[in-house]
């Protein structure tokens, strides 16, 4: 799903009576049935050029770009994808951790949970995630 997730950026033709008319994330209104529509027409343009992928994954990849409250509560994987794009965007290479300090995911999944209506993210998934860092030490 990380992988085809940016297919959102391709210029995607509506109407095949205007060439002329294309659409892509950027041009839609942010709202669920918008949000809807938009990922069935992408699908179905998608589906012919990525042989081999179920549906369903093409329509989560899709919705993964979009913040939770505008997600199906049924679409985990759509929100978990969305947090972790949202981390491997911030990395940054420490060369040297501090005693007693916390481990950097960790410490971003920490942040992260405070501001998650902010930036849209899942409270109940950075809770996981934040609890699955700090067992095994990231």
């Amino acid at each position: 799903m990380l992988l085809i997730k940016n297919i959102v950026f391709v210029p995607l033709q509506i109407n095949p009576s205007d060439p002329d008319l294309k659409l892509c994330i950027n041009d839609i209104e942010i709202n669920r049935e918008k949000i809807q529509l938009y990922t069935g027409f992408l699908v179905n343009y998608a589906i012919p050029l990525l042989p081999g992928f179920p549906e369903i994954l093409l329509r989560l990849a899709v919705k993964s770009n979009f913040t939770a409250d505008l997600v199906e509560d049924d679409e985990v994987s759509s929100r978990l994808i969305f947090i972790l794009n949202a981390r491997f965007q911030n990395v940054k290479q420490s060369g040297k951790t501090y005693r007693g300090a916390e481990p950097p995911d960790k410490s971003w999944f920490g942040i992260a949970k405070k501001n998650a209506e902010h930036f849209g993210y899942d409270r109940r998934i950075l809770d996981a995630l934040y609890l699955i860092a700090g067992d095994n030490n990231w």
